[in-house]
C-alpha cells in the first residue's frame, strides 16, 4: 500500500507518519548494507506527498539530511533544509515561506511557478545545479 496523506473523506487512507517505522526499517536496512550513506538521505514528494514529506521532516528530521515538499501546502517549522516549489493551484506562499524562515525554519529556497499547474511542466523541475544543491546537503 502507498501511503498518502490522511483525508478524512477518503476511506483506507494511510498516512506517511502511519508508515513511519516501515520507513526508518528500510532506510536502516540500506545503510546497514552499504547502498546508503547514513548522512544522504533524502524525502521529496509531490501533491499529497509533499505534505507527507513536511510530516516526515517535521516528526522526523533527524532521518534526513534534507527535504523537497513539491505541489502542497502545509509548510511547517522544521529544522533540516528544505527546498520547496509551489505551483498556481496551491498559489504563492512567499509570506509563509518568509515567516518560518524568520521563526529559524530552514527553508534554503521557495519558488512559486505561478504559470505551472500543480507540477506540470519543464519549468517545475529542478535545474541541474539545483539539484545538485540538494543532493550536497549532509545530515549533521
Amino acid at each position: 500500500m502507498m501511503p498518502i496523506c490522511y483525508k478524512a473523506n477518503v476511506p483506507h487512507c494511510v498516512s506517511w507518519l502511519e508508515c513511519a517505522s516501515e520507513l526508518k526499517f528500510v532506510i536502516d536496512d540500506y545503510v546497514d548494507h552499504g547502498i546508503v550513506d547514513p548522512k544522504r538521505v533524502y524525502v521529496a514528494g509531490s501533491s499529497d506527498g509533499g505534505i507527507g514529506v513536511w510530516d516526515l521532516a517535521e516528526h522526523h528530521g533527524s532521518w534526513f539530511a534534507a527535504a523537497m515538499p513539491l505541489s502542497c501546502n502545509g509548510a511547517r517549522q522544521v529544522s533540516i533544509p528544505v527546498y520547496r516549489r509551489n505551483t498556481g493551484r496551491e498559489g504563492d506562499q512567499t509570506a509563509v515561506a518568509n515567516a518560518l524562515r524568520t521563526k529559524g525554519s530552514n527553508i534554503v529556497e521557495y519558488v512559486f511557478h505561478a504559470d505551472v499547474w500543480h507540477g506540470d511542466g519543464a519549468q517545475f523541475a529542478l535545474a541541474p545545479e539545483k539539484l545538485s544543491a540538494f543532493l550536497s546537503k549532509v545530515k549533521e
